[in-house]
C-alpha cells in the first residue's frame, strides 16, 4: 500500500513554534510528530511514502532522507500554496487495484491498516465522534484510485471533508494525535502517556511504570518524579524539583532548583528557573504558550534557550569579516580607480545606497535591516548576482564593507528590501528569513537570468538545504572562475 502525507501546515495554530520547527517537526515526546506517523505506518508494512510540503521543505527533506533507515522509500512533493496541496495528487501514477492511505501529517487516528484497506473499493474516511456524537474528519481516508480522481486540484482541505463525510461510509477512530494547536499538542502528549494510544516507539526506556527515562538523565535525590512523565537524554533535574505528572521534557534540559513541571511540554535545549512553576503550558526558549493560545515571554533568568549552536556561527562569521577586512585593504586601489573613473564619466551620485532584511533578531520576531553600499543604483543589472567581472567590481568589492561589519555573508540568498520580502508568499518569506543573506547565491550562480519566481524559489530552497561551508566555498569558487574568466567561450562553470 501506498501512503500519501500532506505534510504542508497551514492549519496548525502554534505559529510562535514554526519559527523554529516546520510543522511536521513539532515533537511528540522525543521525536518529531512525522517520525511518529512514519514509523506508526511502516511497523503496519506500508513502504511507499508520497511526502508533500510546503513549509520548510528543505529542513523536513534533510531530516528525513529518502526513507532508507525506515526501509522505506519516501518521494517529495512540493505545494505552492499550503491551503490547497492536493494537485500534486493529480501527477500520481496510481493503477486501478491499488488502495491508497491518504492522510494529513499533522494528526494520527489509531488504525489497523490491514483490516480497514482489505476490501477498498470506495473511499473510507476515519472520522472522531465527540462525547456529543458529532462527526468530524481525522484528516485520513483509505482511496482506491477513483476515489483519488474525484478530488479537484483546487479545494481545500475543508471542501475534501465536506466530500468524504457525505459518503455513505466511515470509521469511527478510537483515539486521535494532534498538533494542531497547543491544546491539541497537550492532550496528544497525555493520550500516549497514559498509553491509550497503540505503542509508539520511544528511545526512553520505561524505568517503572509510566516514568520514561532516556540515557545520561541525572535527576537529583530530593527531586521527585510523578508518573506518568517522559525525560529526554542528557537532562537534568535539580535538587526539590517535581516533575509530572504529563510531563514531558525534552532532551538537553536544565530544570532548577524547586521549580514544579506538570501537565506540560518543555522543548529540547531549555533552561527552567529555580522555584518556577509550570503547568498547562509548553515552553520554547524565554515564551511560555498556554493551551488556549497565549503567548508569555519570561525573563531570561527564569526561561531560556540551552542551545550552542551558534558559538559555530559565531567563529565563522568572525573569519569571513578579517577575511573582508584583508581583501578590502588588498583591493583598496581598485575601488579608489573605479570610483574616480565612475565620478568623471557619469553624472549623479559615485555610491549608492539600499536597505535591505539581512536576518531576525535573536528572538525571532523582528527583522534587522542594513544599508548595503554599490557603485550601481538599484534594480540595475549588474545588481542580479550573475557572475562577471562587472558584478565583481561594481557590486561585490563595495559591499566587502557590510561583511566587515557583520551585516552580510560572502554567500548566501539575494539581499531583499523589507518591502521585497513582505510580497514574498509566506513559505518563501519563511525560507527567506532562515536563510543567510550573502553576495553570491545560488541563484545567480545555477539559475538563467532573468529567471522567473519559481526558479528563484527553487535555488533558494536548495540552498537552504544543501548549504555548509564546504558548499559555500564551492559556490564561491565557482562564482570568481566566472568572474575573472571574461574571455571564456562557454558559460560553463566547475560543479558545485
Amino acid at each position: 500500500m501506498r501512503a500519501i502525507l500532506i505534510a504542508t501546515g497551514g492549519r496548525n495554530g502554534a505559529e510562535p513554534l514554526i519559527e523554529r520547527y516546520p510543522d511536521p517537526l513539532l515533537p511528540l515526546l522525543d521525536r518529531p510528530f512525522l517520525q511518529h506517523v512514519i514509523e506508526y505506518l511502516a511497523r503496519q508494512g506500508v513502504r511507499e511514502f508520497e511526502i508533500v510540503l510546503s513549509h520548510r521543505p528543505e529542513t523536513v527533506e534533510g531530516y528525513f532522507g529518502d526513507g532508507t533507515r525506515w526501509g522505506c522509500r519516501f518521494t517529495y512533493h512540493l505545494a505552492r500554496d499550503p491551503q490547497r496541496p492536493y494537485r500534486v495528487l493529480k501527477t500520481l501514477e496510481i493503477t486501478d487495484d491499488e488502495p491508497v492511505l491518504l492522510g494529513h501529517a499533522d494528526r494520527l487516528p489509531a488504525m489497523s491498516i490491514a483490516e480497514l484497506a482489505e476490501d477498498v473499493e470506495r473511499a473510507l474516511p476515519l472520522v472522531d465522534e465527540d462525547d456529543a456524537g458529532k462527526i468530524t474528519w481525522t484528516g485520513w481516508a483509505f482511496l482506491p484510485a477513483n476515489g483519488i480522481a474525484a478530488i479537484a486540484a483546487d479545494w481545500t482541505e475543508a471542501m475534501l471533508a465536506e466530500h468524504l463525510l457525505a459518503l455513505p461510509d466511515d470509521h469511527v477512530v478510537d483515539h486521535l494525535l494532534d498538533t494542531g494547536s497547543f491544546a491539541a499538542m497537550l492532550a496528544s502528549q497525555r493520550t500516549v502517556l497514559e498509553k491509550a494510544f497503540p505503542p509508539l516507539f520511544l528511545t526512553g526506556r520505561e524505568v517503572e511504570p509510566g516514568v520514561w527515562l532516556s540515557r545520561n538523565v541525572s535527576i537529583h535525590p530530593t527531586a521527585k518524579v510523578v508518573a506518568p512523565v517522559y525525560v529526554g537524554e542528557d537532562c537534568r533535574i535539580g535538587a526539590g524539583a517535581q516533575v509530572g505528572p504529563h510531563a514531558v521534557i525534552g532532551r538537553g534540559c536544565i530544570l532548577g532548583r524547586g521549580c514544579i513541571v506538570s501537565n506540560s511540554l518543555v522543548f529540547p535545549e531549555n533552561y527552567v528557573g529555580a522555584d518556577l512553576e509550570l503547568s498547562d503550558v509548553i515552553v520554547d526558549r524565554n515564551r511560555i504558550l498556554r493551551s488556549e493560545g497565549t503567548v508569555t515571554e519570561a525573563d531570561a533568568f527564569l526561561l531560556g534557550s540551552l542551545s550552542v549552536s551558534r558559538k559555530r556561527s559565531v567563529l565563522a562569521k568572525t573569519g569571513a569579516r578579517l577575511l573582508a577586512l584583508g581583501l578590502l585593504l588588498l583591493t583598496s586601489p581598485l575601488l579608489l580607480a573605479t570610483a574616480l573613473f565612475l565620478k568623471i564619466v557619469r553624472r549623479g551620485p559615485v555610491l549608492y545606497r539600499s536597505r535591505a532584511v539581512i536576518a531576525r533578531d535573536a528572538a525571532g520576531t523582528r527583522r534587522r535591516t542594513a544599508t548595503l553600499w554599490s557603485f550601481v543604483p538599484p534594480g540595475h543589472a549588474a545588481r542580479g548576482g550573475t557572475p562577471g567581472f562587472r558584478n565583481l567590481v561594481l557590486v561585490c568589492l563595495p559591499a566587502l564593507f557590510n561583511i566587515v561589519r557583520g551585516e552580510l555573508n560572502f554567500a548566501g540568498v539575494a539581499p531583499r528590501t523589507p518591502e521585497e520580502v513582505e510580497k514574498l508568499p509566506p513559505e518563501w518569506r519563511t525560507l527567506y528569513l532562515c536563510c543567510k543573506v550573502g553576495l553570491i547565491t545560488e541563484t545567480g550562480i545555477r539559475a538563467n537570468n532573468p529567471c522567473n519566481d519559481d526558479e528563484r524559489y527553487a535555488a533558494e530552497a536548495y540552498y537552504a538545504a544543501a548549504a555548509d561551508w564546504r558548499f559555500d566555498a564551492r559556490l564561491i569558487s565557482a562564482y570568481l572562475y566566472l568572474a575573472l574568466l571574461p574571455l571564456r567561450t562557454a558559460r560553463s562553470y566547475p560543479a558545485i
